[in-house]
């Protein structure tokens, strides 16, 4: 499964479906659902290096059908570097740890967003970039004098008798 989600960024959640494929004890699965027991790992692929040990993640019950989700919400420096990364859930038992039965690997993808470091969102900071092909207008103010129109007075007609023959 491949997962991509921006550099610096808390959504969207990861979001993967446990398995029922007949081998594993699905049942017993059923069990560790309720509590805190799932938690998420996630190690650089090229360096092996751990960005994230054990964070708990939830499970979520899908609202159509009886499908379980295991979720994991990123923090912003989860995602502080771009690369890709492997994660992993798992699950925590009086028994010991498990790793959650997943059918593929799953690839999180944390690309480069073209909002720049010192974007906070509320409107202050830089957040334009240096992209030729979007050039931002500029403004020059000018000297030129404004002319700002007077009233003027307009006569309104008057009432003159007209004779009438009868």
């Amino acid at each position: 499964m491949e997962f991509y989600i921006k550099k610096g960024a808390t959504l969207p959640t990861l979001k993967y479906q446990v398995v029922k494929d007949g081998r594993s004890d699905y049942h017993r699965f059923y069990n560790y659902v309720t509590g805190d027991t799932l938690f998420f790992s996630m190690v650089d692929s090229t360096t092996k290096i751990p960005k994230i040990i054990t964070r708990k993640g939830k499970f979520v019950k899908s609202e159509v059908d009886d499908e379980y989700y295991a979720t994991y919400r990123f923090r912003n420096f989860d995602t502080n570097k771009a690369g890709r990364f492997e994660g992993q859930f798992l699950i925590k038992t009086d028994e010991g740890t498990i790793g959650l039965d997943l059918k593929e690997k799953i690839f999180i993808n944390v690309v480069e967003t073209i909002i720049p470091d010192q974007f906070d969102g509320n409107g202050g900071g830089c957040y334009t970039t240096d992209n030729p092909c979007c050039p931002v207008p500029s403004f020059t103010p000018s000297n030129t004098p404004s002319v700002t129109p007077t009233p003027s007075i307009t006569p309104t007609p008057t009432l003159t008798p007209t004779p009438t023959t009868p």
